[in-house]
């Protein structure tokens, strides 16, 4: 049930920065999001 939230999180995210310099001020959201879902897997 979580995981299905990040996919959804990240889709928002993904959709809410359109421009290049939002896409690197959101590097380190991605970074930790990215973390979780390794570290879920993992599991």
């Amino acid at each position: 049930m979580k995981s299905e939230g990040a996919f959804t999180s990240l889709s928002l995210t993904q959709e809410n920065f359109p421009t290049q310099t939002s896409y690197e001020h959101s590097d380190n959201g991605w970074d930790y999001a990215l973390k979780i879902l390794k570290d879920f897997l993992e599991k």
